[in-house]
């Protein structure tokens, strides 16, 4: 009785260092995600330069299961790799504000894009690693990290502090949000390094388990790729429409409607399986950009940011409850590395590029009905194809 009570302790105490983990990244992530693009249209770039720059935000981020997180999974030490990642990011970020060369300005938000975009699935895998039933409890650990971005979103939104957008204002709030995550660091659990196996056995499994991952991803990228363009362009929209303060309004509407999936995720897999989940994502998506294209007034606006709860949320705890529950162990920060890359990195590569195209040459409105389309032909392949609906396992029961 007593060793089942202290392991339950020990596990609650496991659940809120990992959920002080989520609350320090999601509060960077409320910064720089929609914060990124007004920095660079602050500092007079384009719609297609600012496309490019986050486009290879994104392409960095694609080769980071294959040179980040491999080094988590063999050693374990998560803690000190996130650290200095961190630092670099933090460099990065020092000299793309001090560079006024285009050239130089695009090196560095590359090496930001290498070092920053693998702290999602690195915390992912480690609150994976410690959580004794991934399935039931992640979704209660990110749930904090939601409630992060909310709080985050809501100060700057009736603080007013963005709303004369400085770009020197905007670098120093970039590398505090950094500053703090750093500083949790040391409270989080540490990772237990994986038995190393020779090279052989390890090259064939992580390709078995890619076979494993392999529909999941394609479908992912196919569907995502207009969340891709909503990524990079929905903080110029919110600006043109309602101004750079109320940006931070409108993400913090999606953050909240994230919050009913984060809480019963565990509920939501056992009911409907991952392939139900996936399935209602896209449909979700095609209303939100379906929306979106029409430019309608702020207030109707935010009917859009509500739909985050499905087309957002649904896939992002699929896809994790995918590799946390098919993928071994000690691949599991590689896993999901690659469903980041790409289901959430490579769509958003295309999406900045094409985006920054279309927004030029036809504004929001055929940016975003554009968009709508991915998830439309995601959706038809699901439903229509058979061999996929076999073949990948999206049941998930």
């Amino acid at each position: 009785m007593s060793d089942a009570l202290s392991e339950t302790t020990q596990q609650r105490g496991h659940m809120l260092r990992f959920a002080w983990l989520n609350v320090v990244l999601y509060a960077s992530v409320s910064v720089l995600f929609p914060y990124l693009p007004v920095y660079f249209e602050v500092r007079g770039l384009r719609p297609s330069q600012i496309g490019l720059l986050l486009g290879a935000v994104e392409v960095a981020g694609i080769c980071a299961p294959f040179l980040i997180t491999p080094l988590a999974d063999r050693s374990g030490r998560y803690r000190s790799l996130m650290a200095i990642l961190i630092l670099l990011s933090s460099a990065s970020l020092f000299l793309m504000h001090q560079s006024q060369l285009f050239s130089i300005v695009l090196v560095a938000v590359t090496v930001f894009g290498i070092t920053y975009r693998p702290q999602l699935p690195l915390t992912d895998a480690i609150v994976g690693h410690g959580l004794a039933d991934a399935t039931k409890d992640f979704g209660k650990v990110r749930l904090w990290g939601t409630v992060s971005f909310i709080v985050i979103s809501l100060f700057i939104r009736f603080t007013g502090v963005f709303s004369e957008a400085s770009n020197n204002r905007l670098f120093l709030s970039f590398q505090l949000s950094l500053l703090l995550f750093l500083l949790a660091l040391p409270l989080v659990p540490p990772v237990q390094a994986s038995p190393k196996k020779t090279g052989g056995a390890c090259s064939q499994s992580k390709r078995n388990e890619f076979k494993i991952l392999l529909p999941l991803i394609v479908i992912g990228f196919l569907g995502n790729i207009g969340f891709g363009a909503y990524q990079s362009f929905a903080p110029l929209y919110f600006t043109r429409v309602a101004g750079a303060s109320a940006v931070a309004g409108f993400y913090a509407v999606a953050a909240v409607a994230e919050i009913p999936a984060m809480l019963f995720a565990g509920r939501i897999v056992k009911k409907i399986g991952h392939r139900g989940m996936i399935i209602i994502a896209f449909v979700a998506s095609i209303l939100r950009w379906g929306l979106m294209a029409l430019e309608l007034p702020p207030r109707l606006l935010v009917m859009s940011q509500l739909l985050h709860c499905g087309n957002y949320a649904l896939f992002l705890l699929a896809g994790i409850d995918w590799v946390n529950t098919k993928i071994h162990p000690e691949r599991r920060a590689w896993g999901m590395g690659v469903v980041s890359a790409f289901c959430f990195g490579a769509p958003q590569f295309l999406g900045s590029l094409a985006g920054g195209y279309l927004l030029e040459h036809g504004g929001f409105a055929r940016l975003f009905g554009t968009a709508a389309l991915f998830p439309a032909l995601a959706l038809l392949w699901i439903l229509f194809d058979q061999r996929i609906l076999k073949d990948s396992h999206l049941d998930g029961k």
